[in-house]
């Protein structure tokens, strides 16, 4: 048999095998390309959320100030030119007063780059100076040092990593708010202790807490007017109507992403920018968060 006539008869067989199994053959066509979509594009995908933020502790001089929120970075090669494309985002955007950074802003188990390598990336930011970080579980795991490794590499650079501290942020008009940074607590986690956090709230002001965990929201004072969360990554994996598929245990599901109001108490939780163990993502990109203060008067 010649070649023209075995590569004839292959094609022959192909045809036949795919009028026989076309089903088949489509639905591994579609799975190639879930597969595909869910890994290699959507992933490296940047969203801006904006959200107005509208409360009665919001001063005239506060209203318009803007918060940008980044959280799960995730340090790695493949995370850089998305995390380059977060604080384009941020020098771009007017009126912004504090970037928050919301933990897990490298890989605990050191498979990505180090947190001084990713330190020096925030040189980029028009605004360093405005730069504020909580820890985050990975930040614990640190194969190189741990968490004291962490805060002497923010000391260093000269940034703010806050553990169970607060700060009050001055804006450039002089307008103020009260920053809450959480450290995130190894096992047992001291969440229920209300001591442990109750000299850090303002009545005099708006107070904004920043955690990298929702797990943190029920045991937080009606003076948490606003907390800005990481950690879920929003499940990853996002199914309309159903809702996240990955959702760590310890809190409900709809603690996973967006916006959650409870009584006097509100929490944003991001997506993140990156992910630790599986890269895939559905319906869920990775994003930097803009969180505009509002009077409650002109909602």
């Amino acid at each position: 048999m010649s070649e023209t006539e075995k590569k004839s008869y292959f094609i022959r067989r192909m045809r036949i095998f795919c009028k026989r199994n076309y089903a088949t053959v489509i639905a591994l066509l579609l799975l190639g390309g879930l597969y595909f979509y869910t890994h290699k594009i959507e992933p490296d995908q940047l969203k801006i959320t904006e959200y107005d933020f509208y409360h009665e502790k919001v001063t005239p001089e506060l209203d318009g100030v803007v918060i940008a929120f980044v959280s799960d970075i995730h340090a790695a090669d493949r995370r850089i030119p998305l995390w380059q494309k977060a604080m384009n985002a941020i020098n771009q955007t007017p009126n912004v007063e504090a970037i928050l950074l919301g933990g897990d802003l490298i890989n605990g188990n050191s498979r990505g780059i180090k947190i001084d390598e990713l330190l020096n990336t925030f040189s980029y930011l028009k605004n360093p100076s405005v730069v504020f970080s909580v820890s985050g579980n990975h930040e614990y795991r640190y194969r190189h040092g741990g968490i004291k490794a962490i805060r002497n590499a923010f000391n260093k650079h000269g940034f703010k990593l806050m553990q169970d501290d607060n700060i009050v942020i001055t804006t450039a008009n002089g307008s103020k708010f009260n920053l809450i940074g959480l450290d995130f607590m190894t096992n047992p986690h001291d969440r229920i202790n209300q001591k442990r956090t109750e000299k850090l709230f303002r009545e005099d002001m708006l107070n904004i807490v920043l955690t990298h965990t929702p797990e943190d929201f029920p045991f937080l004072p009606e003076k948490a007017h606003l907390s800005l969360v990481g950690h879920t990554h929003g499940g990853q994996l996002h199914i309309p109507l159903l809702g996240s598929v990955i959702k760590p245990p310890g809190y409900p599901r709809k603690y996973s992403y967006g916006k959650i109001k409870e009584n006097n108490k509100t929490m944003f939780v991001t997506s993140g920018l990156g992910s630790a163990y599986t890269q895939a993502r559905l319906f869920m990109k990775p994003e930097v968060v803009f969180i505009t203060l509002k009077m409650a008067n002109k909602k």
